[in-house]
């Protein structure tokens, strides 16, 4: 479970870092 969870969590960041460039980008 705890690697599901750590997983799932580097993916949300990614995610979000992702989320964070492309609102930089459409600003």
């Amino acid at each position: 479970m705890e690697r599901v969870v750590a997983q799932v969590s580097q993916s949300d960041r990614f995610a979000l870092y992702l989320g964070m460039q492309v609102d930089f980008l459409l600003e």
